[in-house]
């Protein structure tokens, strides 16, 4: 080799050893590995809550199952006697309350002691999946 190319090769090695140094020393990954202790945990906590969520699986299901039953009996009961449930409403206007109860003693008799026992029980079991729903995510 000649002097020149030995003078430019070390010219040139002085500018990239130390660069070389430099990139040598990064490390090999952007974000580096977290603690396997800390995974291990994860992976625990992920299975327990799996676990969970598998038992609890019937329990929603049942829940569910109550609120379109509870939902369906209401529309039942709402199906079954809705004109003395729209004459109720009509009664509470203003006018109706002025004149008085007479115009509507006729309407009022079709109320039955069924329909007065499926309004108690309907109300109870709305009340009762209600409860249980707070009560369960606590």
């Amino acid at each position: 080799m000649r002097d020149d190319e030995r003078a430019a090769e070390a010219a040139v090695s002085a500018l990239v050893d130390p660069w070389m140094s430099r990139f040598a020393a990064l490390p090999d990954r952007e974000h580096l590995l977290p603690d396997p202790s800390v995974v291990w945990l994860k992976a625990q906590l992920l299975r327990d809550r799996a676990i969970a969520e598998r038992a609890t699986r019937p329990m929603n299901s049942i829940q569910l199952a109550s609120y379109l039953i509870v939902a369906a009996c209401w529309a039942a009961v709402l199906r079954w006697k809705w004109p003395v449930i729209d004459v109720w409403m009509h009664r509470l206007s203003p006018g109706r309350m002025v004149l008085g109860a007479s115009a509507d003693a006729a309407a009022s008799a079709s109320v039955s002691f069924a329909f007065v026992t499926a309004l108690i029980v309907l109300a109870s079991l709305t009340i009762a999946v209600a409860l249980h729903t707070i009560l369960a995510e606590e």
